[in-house]
């Protein structure tokens, strides 16, 4: 896309406007959990996740948002 320069394929503007709203609102260092989950996960945490999938869900109901850019996919309900 911009061959490794993110400010071809993004104006500084639009960049320093997105990592404004997380600095201002104290909200950065959440908005990396779900990565840093996926990296710290070890391999008892995938035999588990692949353990309830296997054994099913809860009734709870619950949602989430999924983006294009994700870097995972979630597991779909059971």
């Amino acid at each position: 896309m911009g061959g490794g320069d993110i400010e071809r394929r993004f104006p500084k503007d639009d960049l320093l406007t997105q990592v404004m709203i997380y600095w201002v609102t104290g909200t950065i260092e959440s908005s990396f959990q779900p990565y840093r989950d996926v990296v710290d996960a070890g391999a008892l945490r995938w035999m588990e996740e692949a353990a309830r999938k296997w054994l099913g869900s809860s009734e709870t109901p619950a949602a989430f948002a999924l983006f294009p850019a994700d870097i995972f996919r979630p597991l779909r309900a059971v």
